[in-house]
């Protein structure tokens, strides 16, 4: 998908603006670290980025021939796009931004409203979305159900309060690179600026393709920053759709950094090697993650039969040829608390989201419970696997100022407390703070494992 997204990039940048700015802006997408680590990840949103391209790449066929089969054609992908995830659906605004740019002059305001162009492109996304996602229909309770708990997720993701701009554009930084961010924002404000001189210089901006499409690249990815940005939380993943778009207005900019040699030579010898180093760091940071290493050791340390205790993140030993040990897996707290401690106040009148929260409260007073070295000597297990995704929230995150027993107790785990000591402890490569992304998906930063004293836990309980 990865690849299929750089490829449109491309062909829809050649088409726009040239051959030498379609090669410009689809190797900085190629060669951006932050979607070469999510390239690794099987997640929902590189697909969608490959979605949102395809879409945009009819959207512009719409554009140049405003025919009803681009619409049809358009609108039947973003039901596809939708279907793949819901933020996909913005692109249904293109549709319609396009259609009024080519239309508003000719047609009335009634004839805008009762069009069938964009009545058409709707019903394909219907059908689209139906197609990606058939269980909407056949088993519509459980869809529209899920919908709402997914919205309800979406808008209170975090147990933190307030809105995510800031964040939105740390995010962008996060995925391509402080020098491609900088081209990114100055390319933006630029494209803004070229098209108000335009139009204050009498050009009507109803009439240019390149005008029209700066519109509506422009509009598309304001609308999305104001929705993703008023959540209270995001994720680096979920602005990822954007940048193709990002990248393609900054191509106004481009163009003309094209005209001087000495700029172009200096921005590609500033951009490039950082991005492939970066790119390079990434794969370094997925083989130096220390259950790569603890693999190894398990099968010389750990002997079959005994009896481990894992937390959610750590590796599962059956999984690995020639191993087989007794299994228990620590309850995972930090996602159904978040949950329950917001949905909570959310819409009470909901029963399907009423029973959510309810299961996730009796889950968190059984975990509370669960976490004390009573439980752990009850157990008895010969090892403790930890791992820094776990801790950390465990530790350090607002959960861990709101139950400082579970963050005691782990605390004092790993300090050697319990009768049980560190055989195995193992960082992962570390970066520049101007290595960017700062994280790599679900690598492990630090993985632990502890081996029991023996019999001397037994003499405590």
């Amino acid at each position: 998908m990865f690849l299929g997204s750089i490829i449109l990039l491309f062909y829809i940048t050649k088409d726009s603006f040239g051959l030498l700015p379609a090669r410009f802006v689809s190797l900085v997408l190629a060669s951006s670290a932050g979607f070469v680590a999510y390239s690794h990840i099987l997640l929902y949103d590189m697909p969608v980025v490959f979605m949102m391209l395809l879409t945009l790449f009819f959207v512009l066929k719409i554009l140049k021939t405003d025919k009803l089969t681009s619409y049809l054609i358009a609108g039947f992908v973003v039901g596809l796009t939708t279907a793949t995830k819901y933020n996909g659906v913005i692109m249904f605004v293109s549709i319609v931004l396009v259609f009024l740019l080519n239309n508003i002059k000719a047609l009335s305001f009634k004839k805008l409203v009762l069009n069938k162009k964009i009545y058409s492109a709707f019903t394909m996304m219907l059908l689209g979305f139906s197609i990606g996602n058939p269980y909407a229909i056949l088993d519509y309770p459980t869809f529209i159900n899920d919908f709402q708990y997914t919205y309800y997720i979406s808008q209170n993701w975090s147990v933190k309060s307030g809105t995510s701009f800031m964040r939105f554009f740390t995010s962008i930084w996060e995925l391509i690179g402080v020098f491609s961010f900088l081209l990114v924002v100055i390319g933006f404000g630029f494209a803004i600026v070229e098209l108000l001189r335009r139009y204050i210089k009498g050009r009507d901006l109803f009439i240019s393709y390149s005008d029209k499409l700066l519109i509506v690249l422009i509009t598309t990815s304001a609308i999305y920053f104001l929705i993703l940005g008023k959540n209270s939380y995001i994720s680096d993943r979920w602005v990822m759709p954007i940048v193709p778009i990002l990248l393609l207005i900054s191509c106004s900019l481009i163009t003309k950094i094209f005209e001087s040699k000495k700029i172009l030579i200096f921005i590609i010898l500033i951009i490039f090697p950082y991005n492939f180093y970066c790119s390079y760091l990434v794969g370094y940071r997925f083989l130096s993650d220390p259950r790569m290493d603890f693999q190894i050791w398990a099968r010389n340390n750990i002997p079959n039969g005994t009896k481990v205790l894992r937390t959610k993140h750590s590796p599962n030993l059956n999984l690995l040829n020639g191993i087989n040990v007794v299994e228990v897996k620590m309850p995972y707290l930090y996602g159904s608390y978040a949950r329950a401690h917001k949905y909570s106040e959310l819409d009470k009148g909901n029963d399907y989201l009423a029973k959510r929260v309810s299961k996730a409260n009796k889950s968190i007073e059984r975990i509370r419970k669960w976490y004390n070295i009573g439980k752990i000597y009850r157990i008895n297990p010969d090892f403790i696997l930890l791992n820094s995704i776990d801790l950390s929230k465990y530790l350090y995150s607002d959960f861990g100022k709101q139950n400082p027993q579970v963050a005691d107790f782990i605390q004092s785990l790993i300090s050697e407390k319990y009768n049980y000591n560190i055989v195995f402890d193992q960082k992962w490569a570390t970066v520049s703070k101007w290595i960017y992304p700062k994280k790599v998906g679900w690598v492990i930063n630090r993985f632990i494992v502890l081996k029991s004293v023996p019999d001397s836990k037994r003499a405590y309980y």
